[in-house]
């Protein structure tokens, strides 16, 4: 398996990452093994 190097959110709603995104913008979304947003 590979690793993440770089996440780019783009423009747009953020269809893909429904239902996560009804709840929160997608910088604020948790990502990683600390589920830290992107943005704080």
């Amino acid at each position: 398996m590979k690793r993440t190097i770089a996440l780019v959110l783009c423009g747009g709603e953020g269809t893909r990452l429904r239902p996560l995104t009804f709840y929160f913008q997608k910088t604020m979304l948790p990502i990683g093994i600390n589920q830290k947003p992107l943005l704080e």
